[in-house]
């Protein structure tokens, strides 16, 4: 979980200082920002069905399954601004 907060807060951080852009203007942007939020959200409720809340699993696969298709859907629309 670590490393997709450094990739997330890496991706606007280059953005500015490397490319002179301005941050979040793009799809890509918006569309990790989502990823990075459903990703928090898969890893709070995978610690609460590691402590024995087992009726959290479905909303935990459901929201997995949705990080990961985000994932992808970043790292497509991505390509467009790679020089």
């Amino acid at each position: 979980m670590a490393l997709i907060f450094v990739g997330a807060a890496g991706g606007p951080l280059s953005s500015w200082l490397l490319r002179d852009w301005t941050p979040f203007r793009t799809f890509h942007a918006w569309a990790g920002l989502a990823c990075l939020l459903a990703f928090a959200v898969a890893a709070l409720a995978g610690r609460r069905l590691e402590r024995g809340r087992t009726a959290v699993r479905p909303f935990h696969a459901r929201v997995a399954l949705l990080a990961a298709l985000l994932a992808a859907l970043s790292a497509v629309s991505g390509f467009v601004l790679l020089p």
